[in-house]
């Protein structure tokens, strides 16, 4: 049963104890905090939801390490899909494996709400709808699922072994065909290989090359990202560790494909509008809700395994000026 990460490109930026714009002195507001990204190949989908908190007299370190002052005691969450509405189940993010990211909060309860055994078919619009009692109003926010990302360069149905060029001196390019609704993009590639040390332990290690962040969708048809080989010689050298003795044996690319749905490209581009040189660095709170700040949205990622490297780019990690300390051979 797969699992959908509660993380994409964004970290949880949304929480209002670091917004300057509130006035401490107003009433106290429920403000919820919605932090979900389905996707269509997933078939448990997790949702956080939590609330801003403000207290003129008592630091927000001091309220974030009782989780009373940022977790609802009861609500009704839903996905209405085709017109059905599905409660989500409160679980403990903990025990699903996806703990809370170390910090100013309480890491327990890690409550998360859970939709199991659903699958989402390609373009469905999908609701969430959270009921938080008597005197307020549902939260709401909908979105179109994601549909498939298909690689294209390289091209995973060539019966001949597929491989990246990775050249120091020419432009290293991937090419694919977007899913529908997706609006922005990234693109990873992981160097895996063995490595051996001077004692004959052997291990297995990677190295994850962010070959394009943050891609805005280029028209309808077949999307291109390039980059140039010469960053990912760059990248061995700085990242693996000179150690005589050691040897190591390159092993295969993977290449990961993730999409996002608009309201992930609305929210990156914001915060690049307001950080930029001429701007105020205030990094502004999104949202796509109905009420309260956060994102419900959709991704799709496409993930190739098993790719090979061309001869002209092992030769390179092999004798190249910025790798042959590395020790890289057969």
């Amino acid at each position: 049963m797969k699992k959908s990460p509660l993380l994409f490109v964004l970290c949880v930026l949304f929480m209002v104890g670091c917004n300057n714009d509130l006035d401490l002195t107003a009433p106290t507001k429920d403000i919820p905090i919605v932090y979900g990204v389905f996707s269509k190949i997933d078939t448990d989908h997790y949702v956080r939801i939590e609330k801003a908190f403000i207290d003129d007299l008592i630091p927000a370190a001091d309220l974030a390490v009782d989780s009373e002052n940022f977790l609802y005691d009861d609500l009704s969450v839903q996905i209405i899909k085709d017109g059905t509405p599905i409660d989500l189940q409160r679980i403990d993010g903990n025990v699903e494996g996806f703990p809370r990211e170390t910090g100013f909060f309480d890491n327990d309860p890690n409550v998360l709400y859970k939709l199991e055994n659903t699958a989402f078919g390609a373009e469905q619009i999908i609701t969430l709808s959270i009921d938080r009692g008597p005197g307020f109003e549902p939260v709401t926010s909908s979105m179109e699922i994601v549909d498939n990302i298909l690689l294209t360069n390289p091209d995973p149905f060539l019966e001949d072994k597929i491989n990246i060029s990775a050249e120091p001196n020419s432009q290293t390019i991937i090419t694919f065909k977007p899913g529908k609704n997706a609006k922005i993009f990234d693109i990873f590639i992981t160097f895996h290989y063995t490595e051996q040390d001077a004692g004959g332990q052997t291990f297995e290690k990677e190295v994850v090359w962010p070959f394009t962040r943050n891609q805005d969708l280029d028209g309808d048809g077949t999307q291109r990202a390039e980059n140039d080989g010469l960053n990912f010689y760059n990248l061995l050298q700085q990242t693996i560790p000179v150690e005589p003795g050691t040897s190591r044996r390159f092993n295969k690319f993977s290449i990961d494909v993730v999409g996002g749905g608009q309201a992930i490209r609305d929210y990156i581009s914001l915060t690049q509008a307001n950080t930029g040189i001429t701007s105020s660095q205030a990094v502004p709170n999104f949202s796509n809700l109905s009420e309260g700040l956060g994102i419900f949205s959709s991704k799709f990622t496409y993930h190739l395994d098993s790719v090979d490297i061309s001869q002209v780019g092992r030769l390179e990690l092999e004798t190249g000026d910025l790798t042959r300390e590395l020790n890289f051979g057969n």
